[in-house]
C-alpha cells in the first residue's frame, strides 16, 4: 500500500525522525501494521512501531561508495523487530544478516564478520 505525502511526514514524525531528511524519500510503503519503508536512490528507512529500526545511505568517500547502516532495536530485542531489521539488510544488499542464539543477536555477513549486536543503536559502514 502506498502511503500519502501527509500519512508519511505523520509516521516519520512520531519515530522522531529528524525532518529535514524528509525530501530524502520519494517512496513509502506500509509493509505491515506498526510497519513501514521508506526510499530513495540512495536511502533506506525501515520504522517498526514508531521506531527506526534501519536506516542505511550511500556516501562516497575517497571516491568509494559506501553503506552506512544505523541499526535501532529501541532496546525491544523481539522476533519481530530482527524480522523488519533483516528484511531491510536484505533489501539494502549488504549480505549481513542478524541471528539469534542462546538468547543473544548476532550480526554476521556469513563469512568473516560476526559480532555480538548488544547495543540499543549499532552504526556500520560496508
Amino acid at each position: 500500500m502506498y502511503l500519502s505525502k501527509q500519512h508519511f511526514i505523520d509516521v516519520l514524525d512520531s519515530a522522531g525522525f529528524d525532518q529535514s531528511n524528509l525530501k530524502e524519500f520519494d517512496y513509502a510503503e506500509r509493509l505491515s501494521p506498526g510497519a513501514y519503508l521508506f526510499s530513495s536512490g540512495s536511502h533506506l528507512a525501515v520504522i517498526y512501531q514508531s521506531t527506526v529500526v534501519f536506516y542505511g545511505e550511500i556516501i562516497n568517500v575517497d571516491g568509494k561508495q559506501k553503506k552506512v547502516i544505523k541499526l535501532n532495536s529501541g532496546g525491544w530485542f523481539t522476533v519481530t523487530t530482527k524480522k523488519w531489521q533483516n528484511y531491510a539488510l536484505d533489501l539494502f544488499n549488504t549480505g549481513w544478516h542478524i541471528y539469534q542464539k542462546n538468547f543473544s543477536w548476532y550480526i554476521t555477513d556469513g563469512d568473516k564478520f560476526n559480532r555480538e549486536y548488544t547495543e540499543n543503536v549499532l552504526t556500520l559502514t560496508v
